[in-house]
């Protein structure tokens, strides 16, 4: 059992400490989203069924949590699209938007031109059940269905914020070809809708493929996503509709236990419908060099 605020154990991406990721510098177009607007506050339980214990080739563990907040988890894959960084959200923080020439209309004037994402707004419990499958520290698989029961009519006037109905579900596996290789592939497909009536309501959806190779001191990681986001509602003052692509590639050196650099090369092409109106070109296309020198402690 454990309480407090955390996050789910669904991304096989970012194992290390502080959920951050020994492969890429950039998170996946999804543990982006995750990093930023996923966060349960509550009471998760698990049970395990180690192989070992068993004299198995296979171990079990599944899990259970219920939460409050992460109301308004959605917001940004509506109005902003999917996007890839490495910055998580902090408790109680606010993620400021491009605000979408939709706002000027009297459905979204209440709505803040900004998102905070671990606010309760409704009262309600959220929800989230888990899987792993781990075959001879060789595959790992996990599955989640994530549902933050969100009411998409309750909205807090003072903050500006709408709960959100919002749910998907994760599913991420990692496979072992030897000690150096691995491969991880993780696809989320869900739902988002706000608003009474549900005026915003949106599908989404998202994958990748990450390779990743060990050398010695050396690791190098070559990384593909896809993503979008699907507009079915009714509000055609309101786009929403965005998709895009990007490659991803990593090289880090371990220079000691605590120094380490690398660099990163990654190319993204995305589309949102909302751009135009916001002064933007409907499609964007960047490229993106970085050098990174860390010390861990």
């Amino acid at each position: 059992m454990k309480a407090g605020g955390f996050y789910p154990k669904m991304s096989l991406e970012n194992p290390q400490s502080g959920w951050m990721s020994p492969y890429n510098y950039t998170n996946s177009a999804i543990n982006t989203w995750i990093g930023e607007e996923v966060r349960a506050f509550g009471l998760e339980a698990s049970i395990k069924r180690p192989g070992r214990q068993f004299r198995s080739n296979h171990t079990f563990e599944g899990f259970a949590s219920v939460f409050k907040g992460n109301d308004p988890a959605g917001t940004l894959l509506s109005w902003r699209g999917f996007a890839m960084h490495d910055r998580q959200t902090t408790f109680n923080e606010q993620i400021d938007f491009a605000v979408p020439h939709s706002f000027e209309w009297m459905q979204l004037d209440k709505q803040a031109e900004h998102v905070e994402p671990f606010e309760e707004v409704d009262g309600r419990f959220g929800y989230y059940f888990g899987a792993h499958w781990d075959y001879q520290k060789k595959s790992q698989l996990r599955v989640y269905y994530y549902d933050n029961n969100g009411d998409p009519g309750a909205l807090n006037t003072r903050t500006g914020q709408y709960a959100w109905d919002t749910r998907f579900l994760s599913a991420a596996w990692l496979y072992k070809f030897n000690s150096q290789t691995r491969v991880i592939v993780q696809i989320l497909d869900g739902k988002t809708a706000m608003g009474k009536n549900r005026g915003v309501d949106n599908d989404f959806y998202s994958h990748f493929v990450l390779l990743s190779h060990k050398l010695d001191l050396h690791r190098l990681t070559i990384r593909y996503d896809y993503f979008k986001v699907s507009d079915h509602d009714d509000w055609q003052f309101d786009p929403n509709q965005s998709r895009g692509e990007a490659l991803t590639a990593s090289w880090r050196y371990q220079l000691s236990t605590k120094w380490q650099v690398g660099a990163e090369y990654s190319v993204l092409s995305s589309d949102a419908q909302n751009r135009p109106g916001m002064g933007f070109n409907e499609h964007n296309s960047q490229q993106q060099l970085q050098l990174s020198a860390s010390w861990h402690f």
